[in-house]
C-alpha cells in the first residue's frame, strides 16, 4: 500500500506495484473484495534502476479488506505469475472532541 484509505473524494487508496529483474514487459491485475478485476496503468521504468513500476488508485466505494495482486511478465509466459496478498485497513477517522463551559448565567 502506498497510500491508505481516507475519509472522501481525493483520499482513494493506492496500490504501488514494483518489480525488478525480469524482462520489463509486465501487466498486473488486482482483485478486491468484491471479485471485481482492476487493471490497466502502465508501467514505467525506475530512473536509474532496471525496475519498473506502477501505481494503481482504488476507486472510492471499493470496501477495505484483503486484495490479491497478481503480476505476470508478457515476455516470459513459462514463469508462473507473481501473487501478493495485502489488506486494505479501513479508513481513519478523525478524533473529534467537544466540550462546552457555561459560567454562572444567572448572575
Amino acid at each position: 500500500m502506498s497510500k491508505p484509505l481516507g475519509c472522501g473524494a481525493g483520499q482513494e487508496a493506492e496500490i504501488t506495484i514494483t518489480v525488478d529483474k525480469g524482462s520489463g514487459s509486465y501487466i498486473y491485475d488486482i482483485t478486491p473484495p468484491s471479485g471485481a478485476h482492476l487493471s490497466g496503468n502502465p508501467f514505467t521504468a525506475v530512473v536509474g534502476s532496471t525496475a519498473s513500476k506502477v501505481t494503481h488508485q482504488i476507486p472510492l466505494g471499493y470496501a477495505p479488506g484483503i486484495y490479491t495482486v497478481t503480476v505476470t511478465d508478457t515476455n516470459q509466459l513459462s514463469c508462473s505469475p507473481t501473487i501478493v496478498v495485502l489488506t486494505v485497513a479501513s479508513a481513519t477517522y478523525p478524533e473529534i472532541e467537544v466540550s462546552t463551559s457555561f459560567g454562572n448565567l444567572c448572575g
